[in-house]
């Protein structure tokens, strides 16, 4: 989703727009486009959000490595079993991105804190997920960045209590968002540096050759003969 939201993003930006939903609202021939795909202006707020976010990821934490656990458990043999139904990623988003991510019904008021969690594709504010959680029971943890936060569908919580709860857990997973988040933008702006500079040495290199060529002139130099020609 996240990178599908970016291609659209990129999109928009080549044709002069600074947000997707920008786009939507301008340009008939991609609004036309966009809702033959399904795509209204509520899903596009979300996309525009999820352009400027960063997931943790699925691999082990360094205090794993460093205890030998599992992605997921112990370590000893008894890990839960891993399905992908089963797991939702906690998502930070850039704090900039607040007023949108408010707009977009991913966070309940200005002053949350700038996470929501992905489930299956589909970023969901910490109420809409405990609605899907409460009415699914399929999932049984939350990825964070420094964490996986364990959920029992067993528990007889109300949506409030499970929503309290969860917050109190991923309360703490601000700095380590923001970190990842900014880890991955440096990654990224340092593959288009190395991407511009290759494509510099390779407009040098065949700027070279043509002007090689073109000093050989016609007739610089006799045809190489074919191995097989018959004389």
């Amino acid at each position: 989703m996240r990178t599908e939201a970016k291609q659209i993003y990129k999109l928009a930006e080549k044709s002069g727009y600074s947000t997707i939903v920008e786009r939507f609202d301008n340009d008939v021939e991609f609004t036309l486009s966009s809702v033959r795909q399904g795509y209204d202006r509520d899903f596009l707020r979300i996309e525009d959000v999820l352009v400027h976010a960063a997931l943790p990821n699925l691999g082990r934490s360094q205090a794993q490595r460093s205890l030998g656990t599992g992605t997921f458990g112990s370590g000893s043999g008894y890990d839960r079993v891993e399905r992908l139904e089963a797991i939702a990623r906690l998502l930070y988003f850039d704090e900039p991105q607040g007023p949108a991510a408010l707009r977009a019904g991913l966070i309940e008021v200005i002053t949350d804190p700038p996470l929501c969690i992905m489930w299956l594709g589909v970023a969901y504010s910490v109420r809409s997920f405990v609605e899907v959680f409460m009415a699914h029971k399929l999932i049984d943890r939350i990825q964070c960045f420094n964490q996986v936060v364990w959920l029992d569908a067993s528990q007889e919580y109300t949506a409030d209590e499970w929503v309290a709860w969860i917050k109190g857990r991923i309360s703490y997973e601000v700095a380590s968002g923001r970190r990842t988040y900014e880890e991955k933008q440096r990654q990224a702006r340092e593959s288009r540096e190395a991407q511009a500079r290759a494509n510099e040495r390779n407009m040098m290199w065949k700027g070279g050759m043509r002007a090689t060529m073109k000093g050989k002139g016609k007739g610089a130099s006799a045809p190489i003969s074919h191995p097989y020609r018959r004389y």
